[in-house]
């Protein structure tokens, strides 16, 4: 038909309000337009609203799928250490993997890697020992489209260090540990967090 200057082509959840959208495109002077769909699957409606009359003056179904993707990894790591993930995924632009808590939103993650160089991807695990989910993320609204249990593992550490130090000297330290990439011996007040140092030395030379 008729298109105004201001019309669009919007799609919404099936149940959302007329008012609602999660993606539109302008159809002036066209008849044929892109519309990006979101990256939920679920029932939506794909509405052309008449800007002149303030309505949806048409509408029709449509049903949205995931994509078939798998994620292969280990089940378990060294908290800290990197592991590598297999895949298989539309790998749309900035599609990513991440690690996340089980009860988080997509939104939110712990570690995560974009997927652009192709499968398999190398993403950090968490620092902090527990339970997690690998997960495909979709850059399209945070979707979810595939997840596998994770579980990071604190690793066996020590350190043996003089009980007193005259200030602003030098002390030797022996430890063990898995010497991760960016792990490092601090000087810390008692009761402090992991980040919060006053002096460090990082342990890769041994």
């Amino acid at each position: 038909g008729k298109t105004g200057d201001k019309d669009t082509i919007m799609i919404a959840k099936s149940d959302a309000s007329d008012q609602s959208s999660v993606g539109r495109a302008n159809v002036a002077g066209k008849n044929l337009v892109g519309l990006d769909l979101p990256g939920e699957e679920g029932l939506y409606e794909v509405r052309y609203y008449d800007a002149a009359e303030r309505k949806i003056v048409a509408r029709q179904t449509i049903k949205i799928s995931n994509p078939e993707v798998t994620l292969e990894a280990v089940k378990e790591s060294l908290a800290g250490s990197d592991i590598v993930v297999t895949w298989k995924a539309p790998n749309l632009n900035r599609d990513y993997i991440a690690i996340a808590e089980k009860d988080a939103p997509g939104s939110k993650y712990e570690t995560y890697a974009y997927t652009r160089d192709g499968s398999p991807t190398t993403v950090r695990v968490p620092g902090v020992e527990g339970v997690y989910e690998i997960r495909y993320i979709s850059a399209k609204d945070w979707a979810i489209w595939a997840r596998k249990d994770f579980k990071a593992i604190a690793p066996k550490a020590s350190v043996d260090a003089p009980k007193k130090g005259l200030a602003g000297s030098t002390v030797n330290v022996d430890w063990t540990g898995p010497a991760l990439k960016g792990d490092y011996l601090a000087v810390a007040e008692p009761g402090t967090d992991g980040k919060t140092y006053l002096k460090y030395q990082y342990v890769k030379e041994g």
